[in-house]
């Protein structure tokens, strides 16, 4: 939807990005919003599991998985995002 709230993270995802933490937060962000989007860009580590934590938390209808993105979509996705989490792209600065 053109006004739902859109979290993005982008790069590889790893248990450093703490992405179940982002996630369990996202959750409760749905509570208040329902229409919300997480959209994840990047490969995963292995044995993260990501999509067994999304099932767990009910939030398959609300998760995008994109994989590996080419780094000349990064400022798209970004300028689509009203937040980005754990993002690791040599075009993201965090201030």
């Amino acid at each position: 939807p053109p006004d739902a709230p859109v979290i993005a993270s982008l790069g590889h995802l790893s248990p450093h990005k703490r992405i179940d933490v982002a996630l369990r937060a996202f959750r409760r962000v749905r509570t208040y919003d329902p229409q919300a989007l997480f959209v994840i860009a990047g490969g995963e580590s292995p044995g993260l599991n990501l999509d067994r934590q999304v099932g767990m938390l009910g939030l398959g209808a609300a998760v995008r998985r994109l994989g590996y993105i080419a780094e000349a979509s990064v400022p798209d996705l970004l300028a689509a995002a009203d937040v980005v989490v754990g993002a690791e792209s040599p075009n993201v600065t965090v201030a």
